[in-house]
């Protein structure tokens, strides 16, 4: 296990990194091979991963078959929700929950469990401003991995690769789900733009309607009465400061829109990726769902997107294929072990009702309720993506147990501090995950087998 030396890093990162890693040079990369035929490339990935505690010492045969299913992938590679620094940025005023933070030595985990790229982009990103940021890179890559989706705005966007033997591997990662300050910001030649999260900003509208007779009676009414500022152009209404529009029925709707700016910038970074990468993968991070993520996904498999992986639901959600590649609305937790961060901000204990005098262990014993009544939380899939040459040949599907009980059982069954590892799960959970999944992809016209002798899914393309 490498260890990291806390002082020595602080005085790197406020020197080199802040001047390294946020500057972005042209990555000089000659287009890579198109995939034979026949080559065999295999992508393993991963949901929400939060990670805070060793995991190299676990010797359980459920474990060690997970572990073996990562190592032996060509690539393998999850959304990490945590931070890897040493306390030496400053906590922000808006966490989106925990305030993330994992010692340095658990980016010499991820690598010895077997991962090789990890997206970073998602509402955590930020919990300690700039330099958590550069912190968790700098771990993260002294480590051996790949990061992206963090950094100043030319970083966070840029795709990072991966190498092995049958292909290039592209990873972007841009995140939905953030506040306004914690994204990224571009550099310029003079000021170094703010490191943070590579965002696809999507906002909320709701459009009020009436029907074109509702919207003349209040025309004839504002007229009678000489209520002013009310007019009917078209399809929009004026009344009193509001704005509808003619709809069939009286009512409102919610709609979503992706910020054109972002996603005209992501898109071509998916391009530049494809260009030389022969296997792309997309990390989005997105807690509220909808149409807009569908037509996204969609966008990105059609600019070269292979596969798509969405993180943030902390359960389990349907799979689509689009033209071929899949998109995985939400594998759910793989790793959840916030509870023992170690240390909080004095804003965020006090914002619950506590003092300076609660230790951060009391505290998140003391808070976990809503996290441990459901048992969504603690159960989770992984998945394997085997292509042959440049297609989907099939998905396994690996069932994992951070430590909820069988099925039927309400919460969490394991310890505080034990929980949140995840374990290959036994038959009965298996075949209980596997089978919702394929009931919620059903709609999609996915069809998942459970094979028993294995204790897992198959997805195969047709």
């Amino acid at each position: 296990m490498r260890t990291f030396n806390a002082k020595n890093t602080s005085t790197m990162l406020q020197t080199s990194l802040i001047f390294t890693l946020l500057l972005t040079g042209s990555l000089f990369l000659s287009p890579s091979r198109a995939a034979e035929p026949d080559d065999e490339v295999s992508v393993f990935l991963a949901g929400d991963a939060i990670f805070n505690r060793p995991w190299s010492g676990f010797t359980e045969p459920e474990f060690l078959r997970l572990i073996d299913e990562i190592q032996t992938a060509d690539v393998a590679l999850c959304n990490l929700e945590t931070l890897i620094h040493t306390y030496e940025g400053f906590p922000q005023t808006d966490s989106g929950g925990t305030y993330m933070a994992s010692e340095p030595y658990i980016a010499d985990e991820l690598a010895w469990a077997g991962f090789d790229m990890v997206g970073f982009a998602n509402n955590h990103t930020f919990n300690y401003g700039s330099l958590g940021v550069l912190e968790t890179i700098q771990f993260v890559e002294a480590a051996g991995m790949e990061i992206a989706g963090g950094g100043d705005l030319q970083r966070a966007r840029r795709p990072v690769y991966y190498y092995c033997e049958n292909a290039a591997v592209a990873l972007l990662s841009a995140t939905s789900t953030f506040a306004d300050f914690q994204k990224a910001s571009p550099s310029r030649p003079d000021p170094h733009g703010r490191a943070g999260c590579n965002p696809l900003t999507v906002t909320t509208q709701t459009v009020n309607t009436l029907t074109r007779t509702a919207a003349q009676k209040l025309l004839k009414l504002a007229q009678q009465e000489g209520i002013p500022q009310v007019s009917l152009q078209g399809e929009n209404l004026s009344f009193l400061g509001q704005r509808y529009r003619i709809g069939a029925e009286n009512g409102s709707t919610r709609t979503n829109a992706v910020d054109q700016n972002d996603l005209a910038a992501v898109l071509e970074s998916i391009r530049r990726a494809k260009s030389v990468a022969s296997l792309v993968v997309f990390s989005m991070h997105a807690h509220s769902q909808g149409d807009w993520l569908t037509h996204f996904a969609h966008q990105a498999i059609d600019a070269g997107v292979d596969v798509f992986l969405t993180s943030g639901p902390h359960y389990i959600k349907s799979i689509e294929i689009y033209k071929g590649r899949p998109i995985f609305y939400s594998l759910g937790n793989f790793a959840f072990q916030s509870e023992t961060v170690k240390k909080l901000p004095a804003e965020y204990v006090r914002s619950r009702g506590f003092d300076d005098t609660t230790t951060a262990e009391d505290f998140q014993k003391a808070t976990r309720d809503d996290w441990n009544r459901n048992r969504v939380n603690w159960e989770g899939l992984a998945a394997t993506v085997h292509f042959k040459g440049d297609k989907v040949d099939m998905i396994r599907l690996i069932p994992t147990n951070l430590g909820a009980g069988p099925p039927g059982a309400a919460g969490v069954q394991l310890p505080f501090g034990v929980r949140g590892r995840p374990l290959w799960a036994d038959p009965v959970l298996g075949k209980y995950l596997i089978d919702k999944v394929a009931d919620l992809s059903r709609p999609y016209g996915i069809k998942i087998e459970y094979l028993p002798n294995e204790n897992l899914g198959v997805l195969k393309i047709e």
